[in-house]
């Protein structure tokens, strides 16, 4: 059901894509998963991830988010651990008002150097207030970064009840400003991105210690949350693994469409016929088998003695 891919490593291209991940880590399990791909993944260069709030993580949510990055991190068979920075621990005042942390710091600096013709990509999975904070401070850096986003429930009206919801002044300043942003809807990666307990076992669990620890993760979050699970994809035994869209996109997993760039009102929602300048990309579909397969060969050859 997954292909693996290649069996040899040198079959891919070197690290060339500079990533930085700003995430809310720690409410579900996708966002572990989308670390682990990236920081395995050898088209990636992970610069760091920004850990930020969400209203259901204990206080402080982003120190606490922290502390789940860094588990998986200390999971994975890196030969070079990869910074976590606490960002910010509240949403944004307003669309004008940044909200300093390490982790907006972290993003200014891993962004030096970068140009409109090689850009850094911020995969932003939850709240966009650490990526906000940044472009506030210094303008310039929409001249460095591109952001993929899980946002949004679908890219016609623009609600939301999650990501977006969390911080909308944050997506406000995202999508008012120049940086290329490309999203994937709710909709989109409920569809495409769902994984069973038994499928997420037979794709990872046999795949050494790391793997066993992803299936586990997986499987231990549909079993203690059911009710989700069925009010999410219509079974209780299954769950999507949304954030998986953002890497999925970036190694050309995905298809897309352009729609002119949308004004996002204060209350949340799309402005009707409303457009700000340029376009937003927004993922349709999402190769649901090559994703899931790069991950298991990513952990299986991670875990390989050299």
């Amino acid at each position: 059901m997954f292909p693996l891919a290649p069996s040899s490593r040198l079959a891919f291209a070197p690290r060339t894509i500079p990533v930085v991940i700003t995430t809310d880590i720690g409410t579900e399990m996708d966002d572990q998963w989308t670390v682990a791909s990236v920081a395995l993944a050898p088209e990636f260069d992970l610069k760091g991830v920004v850990t930020t709030h969400v209203p259901n993580m204990p206080w402080p949510p982003a120190d606490n988010g922290a502390v789940v990055a860094r588990d998986v991190m200390e999971h994975l068979p890196l030969a070079h651990r990869r910074p976590v920075c606490t960002g910010s621990n509240t949403p944004l005042s307003d669309a004008a008002t940044p909200a300093p942390s390490d982790g907006m710091r972290l993003i200014l600096e891993a962004s030096r150097g970068y140009s409109p013709q090689q850009r850094l990509q911020v995969l932003v999975l939850g709240p966009a207030t650490d990526v906000a904070s940044a472009l506030l401070t210094d303008p310039t850096l929409q001249d460095r970064i591109g952001v993929v986003g899980m946002a949004f429930n679908n890219e016609r009206d623009g609600q939301d009840n999650w990501n977006v919801l969390n911080d909308i002044p944050s997506w406000q300043v995202v999508l008012r400003s120049t940086v290329p942003v490309t999203i994937g809807s709710g909709e989109v990666t409920q569809r495409d991105l769902q994984l069973s307990c038994t499928e997420a076992r037979q794709l990872l669990a046999e795949r050494g210690p790391l793997g066993a620890y992803l299936a586990d993760m997986h499987n231990q979050f549909v079993l203690e949350n059911p009710e989700m699970a069925e009010e999410s994809t219509g079974k209780r035994d299954t769950w999507p693994v949304w954030d998986e869209v953002a890497p999925a996109y970036l190694l050309g997993m995905t298809e897309h469409v352009d729609v002119p760039r949308p004004v996002l009102q204060d209350g949340g929602g799309f402005a009707p016929g409303q457009h700000g300048s340029g376009t937003l990309r927004s993922v349709t579909r999402i190769d649901r088998e090559a994703i899931f397969g790069r991950l298991a060969h990513d952990v299986q050859q991670a875990q390989v003695v050299p």
